[in-house]
């Protein structure tokens, strides 16, 4: 009986952990599988989402869904996606420490921003 109760101790004690873990947005993913890859739709001249939470390390692709060329280009120039025709897409690393407002260079209302999170 005493075995039982001590191993169920230990089970809640992990669980617990494991549930901290997630609750702190740790997947283990980047560790098992490589770098994180996340996508932004540019649809109806807009980036969705237009807030992205990364991690240094983080891969973004820029998808350009509507028919009109579009960019994502860093608000102080340091990183562009270029010209995206329709169907188009471009990738860039995450680095620590690097421009995250971005705007699209043909229709300066379109504006997002990627929100680095350094572990």
């Amino acid at each position: 009986m005493k075995r039982r109760g001590f191993l169920r101790g230990i089970g809640a004690g992990i669980g617990a952990t494991v549930a901290s873990m997630f609750a702190k947005g740790w997947t283990g993913r980047a560790i098992a599988h490589g770098p994180t890859h996340h996508r932004v739709a540019i649809t109806d001249f807009e980036f969705v989402p237009s807030v992205l939470t990364v991690h240094p390390g983080h891969r973004v692709t820029w998808v350009n869904l509507d028919i009109a060329p579009h960019t994502a280009t860093a608000r102080d120039g340091s990183w562009d996606t270029k010209r995206l025709d329709g169907n188009h897409e471009h990738t860039i690393e995450v680095k620590a420490g690097m421009a995250t407002d971005y705007y699209c260079a043909f229709h300066p209302m379109m504006k997002a921003k990627l929100r680095i999170v350094e572990v």
